[in-house]
């Protein structure tokens, strides 16, 4: 995962201005609270490494936030966060985790190719008061899949340290 390196060659400032009220409507759209916050600061990181960022925007309590693509001329929302499902970041993927109800746990891999959303992977566990264990079903895309197949992506994905992410405020649009 990069973040220096995009930062230097993509002119956030320039793209904020042009996009703001779009990224922040899609993020409305899309948040999982009713109470949501809008993003104070963003970092760059260029999650699949080929050079262009994804962005990633959050409040000052980093609590809510999301990650966006910009591949092509698509701005993509690739997951939001609030203070039940947080967002990691692992190379060439983005996770979002959080309990689910009593017993549960939900997870998210979204894959990112080419600055754009790739594969997504699916996780819940939940308990079973019968057996006493965890029950855990995987999808891909929608559809479900045996745990051979779902559980080797969670399995290699491993989250980058939150210190090493260089968050930036936000610049103003008017």
């Amino acid at each position: 995962m990069q973040t220096v390196s995009a930062q230097k060659a993509f002119n956030f400032k320039a793209f904020w201005k042009g996009h703001a009220a779009e990224m922040i409507e899609i993020y409305r759209a899309e948040a999982m609270s009713d109470i949501v916050k809008d993003p104070t600061k963003y970092a760059l990181i260029d999650i699949d490494q080929d050079g262009t960022p994804e962005i990633w925007l959050r409040n000052d309590n980093n609590e809510d936030g999301a990650i966006f693509t910009i591949g092509g001329d698509e701005i993509t929302l690739v997951c939001a966060e609030d203070f039940k499902f947080h967002i990691s970041v692992s190379d060439g993927a983005v996770m979002t985790s959080g309990g689910a109800g009593t017993g549960a746990f939900y997870s998210a891999i979204t894959l990112i190719e080419d600055s754009k959303m790739g594969k997504r992977i699916e996780k819940m566990d939940e308990y079973n008061i019968e057996t006493e264990e965890m029950d855990s079903g995987y999808s891909i895309d929608g559809d479900d899949v045996s745990e051979a197949e779902g559980k080797p992506y969670f399995d290699r994905f491993t989250a980058q340290d939150f210190s090493k992410i260089k968050w930036t405020k936000l610049p103003k649009t008017k």
